[in-house]
């Protein structure tokens, strides 16, 4: 079975409005790609953000200087960290003593969160930040810090939460995005044929001028034509049949 010819060969116009296609759809995926991974660098910097607040409060309720301020450690004013299981945690470790003691919140309820260290997340100004799993086996975005107290101790305090809101706000921007980009590249497309519909229109007179001659509809190629097609629309003088020139000669 043989394809028709205009799908094997696609003519000029087609060709210009496939190349086209193709390259704005390169140029929007790049750049889709490009601005869904800043979002999600933004996101999760903004939710870290949050995050440090909170290892904040704890950093000053450890360095109260009387032993009655201390015990208000984790008074953070969010009523999540008081719910069992609900995915927002605090932990405190000391780690200068011979066995490790470990406060935490209510929410834990008896459970532990794993060390950022011991799961290979690099430090970054003084603080770790990574996904983790946590005692509900949910997916939690943790923050940990690691603060020397001097004389009162050094500890590892460490803050999670969950992080479906993260994956909530990138699944958003992910769909606004390409809704956008896609309504962007029909525009691009329906913008393309537009012009080169209007920009070969010319080329499509002369192309049609030419059949009538050749078929005798017509004696000579009329129209105006941009001053590139010009000389092809321009008439010539026709080759002498070889015959006909040694007739003439004799």
């Amino acid at each position: 079975m043989r394809l028709p010819q205009n799908l094997v060969q696609p003519s000029l116009s087609g060709r210009l409005i496939i190349l086209a296609a193709l390259w704005s759809f390169l140029i929007l995926l790049v750049a889709g790609l490009i601005l869904y991974t800043l979002q999600r660098q933004v996101t999760e910097r903004g939710f870290d953000e949050r995050l440090g607040v909170y290892v904040k409060e704890i950093v000053a309720d450890l360095a109260a200087p009387s032993d009655s301020d201390r015990q208000q450690i984790g008074d953070l004013g969010e009523p999540r960290f008081d719910l069992p299981m609900s995915g927002w945690y605090w932990q405190v470790t000391r780690t200068d003593s011979e066995r490790p003691v470990i406060r935490a919140s209510r929410s834990l309820v008896g459970g532990q969160l794993p060390k950022l260290e011991d799961l290979g997340a690099e430090e970054v100004r003084g603080a770790r930040k990574d996904y983790i799993i946590g005692p509900d086996d949910r997916r939690l975005r943790q923050f940990e810090r690691r603060i020397d107290a001097g004389e009162d101790g050094r500890y590892i305090i460490a803050v999670s939460a969950p992080a479906d809101e993260i994956a909530d706000d990138i699944r958003d921007f992910r769909i606004a995005l390409t809704i956008t980009f896609a309504l962007l590249f029909l525009a691009l497309v329906v913008s393309t044929l537009l012009q080169v519909r209007l920009g070969l229109a010319p080329l499509a007179r002369l192309r049609q001028s030419v059949g009538d001659v050749r078929t005798g509809a017509s004696a000579r190629i009329d129209g105006s034509y941009p001053p590139d097609l010009r000389p092809l629309a321009q008439p010539r003088p026709c080759a002498q049949d070889p015959a006909q020139r040694d007739h003439q000669r004799s």
